[in-house]
Protein backbone atom coordinates (compact mmCIF):
# COMPACT_ATOMS: atom_id res chain seq x y z
CA UNK A 1 0.00 0.00 0.00
CA UNK A 2 1.36 3.42 -0.89
CA UNK A 3 1.86 6.09 1.77
CA UNK A 4 -1.00 8.16 0.33
CA UNK A 5 -3.32 5.11 0.41
CA UNK A 6 -2.31 4.40 4.02
CA UNK A 7 -2.97 8.02 5.03
CA UNK A 8 -6.40 7.91 3.37
CA UNK A 9 -7.20 4.61 5.10
CA UNK A 10 -6.19 6.04 8.49
CA UNK A 11 -8.15 9.27 7.99
CA UNK A 12 -11.23 7.21 7.09
CA UNK A 13 -10.73 5.00 10.14
CA UNK A 14 -10.45 8.05 12.41
CA UNK A 15 -13.56 9.60 10.88
CA UNK A 16 -15.57 6.41 11.42
CA UNK A 17 -14.67 6.11 15.10
CA UNK A 18 -15.25 8.43 18.04
CA UNK A 19 -13.37 7.18 21.10
CA UNK A 20 -9.66 6.97 21.77
CA UNK A 21 -7.91 5.63 24.81
CA UNK A 22 -5.39 8.29 25.75
CA UNK A 23 -2.31 7.15 27.67
CA UNK A 24 -0.33 9.71 29.65
CA UNK A 25 2.57 9.64 32.09
CA UNK A 26 1.53 10.12 35.72
CA UNK A 27 3.72 11.41 38.52
CA UNK A 28 6.58 9.04 39.19
CA UNK A 29 6.43 7.71 35.63
CA UNK A 30 3.38 5.50 36.09
CA UNK A 31 1.17 5.01 33.02
CA UNK A 32 -2.42 6.23 33.12
CA UNK A 33 -5.09 5.72 30.45
CA UNK A 34 -8.49 7.29 29.90
CA UNK A 35 -11.09 6.95 27.14
CA UNK A 36 -12.17 10.24 25.56
CA UNK A 37 -14.42 11.20 22.66
CA UNK A 38 -12.49 12.89 19.86
CA UNK A 39 -13.04 14.68 16.61
CA UNK A 40 -10.41 14.70 13.94
CA UNK A 41 -9.04 17.38 11.71
CA UNK A 42 -6.71 15.42 9.49
CA UNK A 43 -4.53 13.48 11.92
CA UNK A 44 -4.92 15.88 14.86
CA UNK A 45 -7.42 14.60 17.43
CA UNK A 46 -9.35 17.05 19.63
CA UNK A 47 -11.08 16.15 22.87
CA UNK A 48 -12.86 17.89 25.72
CA UNK A 49 -11.78 17.20 29.26
CA UNK A 50 -11.58 18.65 32.75
CA UNK A 51 -8.14 20.20 33.36
CA UNK A 52 -8.26 18.68 36.87
CA UNK A 53 -8.67 15.13 35.55
CA UNK A 54 -5.70 12.81 36.00
CA UNK A 55 -4.87 12.64 32.30
CA UNK A 56 -4.98 16.45 31.89
CA UNK A 57 -2.86 17.02 35.00
CA UNK A 58 -0.40 14.50 33.56
CA UNK A 59 -0.32 16.36 30.23
CA UNK A 60 0.34 19.65 32.05
CA UNK A 61 3.48 18.04 33.52
CA UNK A 62 4.49 16.02 30.47
CA UNK A 63 2.85 16.51 27.06
CA UNK A 64 4.02 13.16 25.64
CA UNK A 65 1.12 10.79 25.13
CA UNK A 66 -0.01 7.74 23.23
CA UNK A 67 -3.46 6.68 22.10
CA UNK A 68 -5.33 3.82 20.54
CA UNK A 69 -8.46 3.80 18.42
CA UNK A 70 -9.89 0.35 17.83
CA UNK A 71 -13.00 -1.73 17.34
CA UNK A 72 -14.31 -4.07 19.99
CA UNK A 73 -14.39 -7.69 18.96
CA UNK A 74 -13.97 -11.28 19.96
CA UNK A 75 -12.09 -12.63 16.94
CA UNK A 76 -8.34 -12.02 16.80
CA UNK A 77 -8.32 -12.44 13.00
CA UNK A 78 -10.52 -9.32 12.73
CA UNK A 79 -8.44 -7.02 14.98
CA UNK A 80 -7.95 -3.62 13.40
CA UNK A 81 -6.90 -0.38 15.01
CA UNK A 82 -4.54 2.53 15.35
CA UNK A 83 -1.71 3.22 17.74
CA UNK A 84 -0.59 6.84 17.91
CA UNK A 85 2.32 8.53 19.66
CA UNK A 86 2.74 12.25 20.02
CA UNK A 87 2.10 15.27 22.17
CA UNK A 88 -1.07 16.70 23.65
CA UNK A 89 -2.13 19.84 25.43
CA UNK A 90 -4.81 22.43 25.89
CA UNK A 91 -5.73 24.47 22.81
CA UNK A 92 -5.05 28.16 23.39
CA UNK A 93 -5.26 29.65 19.88
CA UNK A 94 -8.80 31.10 19.48
CA UNK A 95 -9.01 30.44 15.73
CA UNK A 96 -7.91 26.82 16.11
CA UNK A 97 -10.23 26.45 19.09
CA UNK A 98 -13.22 27.73 17.10
CA UNK A 99 -12.43 25.45 14.17
CA UNK A 100 -11.98 22.40 16.39
CA UNK A 101 -15.11 23.13 18.47
CA UNK A 102 -17.14 23.40 15.26
CA UNK A 103 -15.84 19.99 14.22
CA UNK A 104 -16.36 18.54 17.71
CA UNK A 105 -19.97 19.72 17.95
CA UNK A 106 -20.69 18.48 14.43
CA UNK A 107 -19.52 15.01 15.47
CA UNK A 108 -21.09 15.17 18.95
CA UNK A 109 -24.19 17.40 18.76
CA UNK A 110 -25.34 16.10 22.17
CA UNK A 111 -22.42 18.02 23.73
CA UNK A 112 -23.70 21.46 22.72
CA UNK A 113 -26.20 21.85 25.59
CA UNK A 114 -23.54 20.67 28.05
CA UNK A 115 -21.38 23.65 27.15
CA UNK A 116 -24.06 26.33 27.54
CA UNK A 117 -23.40 28.28 30.74
CA UNK A 118 -27.04 28.54 31.80
CA UNK A 119 -27.78 24.83 31.49
CA UNK A 120 -27.91 22.53 34.51
CA UNK A 121 -25.47 20.20 32.79
CA UNK A 122 -22.90 23.01 32.63
CA UNK A 123 -22.36 22.62 36.39
CA UNK A 124 -20.63 19.31 35.69
CA UNK A 125 -18.99 20.13 32.37
CA UNK A 126 -18.25 23.83 32.83
CA UNK A 127 -14.59 23.24 33.60
CA UNK A 128 -14.05 21.20 30.43
CA UNK A 129 -11.43 22.55 28.07
CA UNK A 130 -10.45 21.65 24.53
CA UNK A 131 -7.26 19.62 24.06
CA UNK A 132 -5.37 18.53 20.96
CA UNK A 133 -3.48 15.28 20.53
CA UNK A 134 -0.99 15.70 17.71
CA UNK A 135 0.53 12.40 16.68
CA UNK A 136 4.05 12.22 15.31
CA UNK A 137 3.81 8.52 14.58
CA UNK A 138 0.78 6.47 13.53
CA UNK A 139 0.65 2.69 13.19
CA UNK A 140 -2.27 0.74 11.79
CA UNK A 141 -2.70 -2.88 12.76
CA UNK A 142 -4.92 -4.99 10.53
CA UNK A 143 -5.11 -8.71 11.28
CA UNK A 144 -7.59 -9.06 8.43
CA UNK A 145 -4.58 -8.74 6.11
CA UNK A 146 -2.37 -11.10 8.15
CA UNK A 147 -1.75 -11.79 11.81
CA UNK A 148 0.26 -8.89 13.22
CA UNK A 149 0.12 -6.93 9.92
CA UNK A 150 1.18 -3.38 10.68
CA UNK A 151 1.91 -0.30 8.63
CA UNK A 152 3.15 2.98 10.04
CA UNK A 153 4.46 6.38 9.16
CA UNK A 154 5.86 9.50 10.77
CA UNK A 155 4.05 12.79 10.29
CA UNK A 156 5.82 15.94 9.20
CA UNK A 157 5.41 19.05 11.33
CA UNK A 158 3.57 20.57 8.35
CA UNK A 159 1.05 17.71 8.24
CA UNK A 160 -1.37 19.39 10.56
CA UNK A 161 -4.89 18.33 10.31
CA UNK A 162 -6.06 19.75 7.02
Amino acid sequence: MSLDELKTKIRTYLKNHDTMVLATVAAGGRPQAAPVFYCEIGFDLYFMSDPDSDHCLNLARNPWAAATVTDDGQNWTEIQGLQLEGMAGQVADPILKARAMTSYLAKFPFAAPLLVKNSGAFQKTGKARLYRFRPGRISMTDNRVAFGHREEFLLNESEEGI
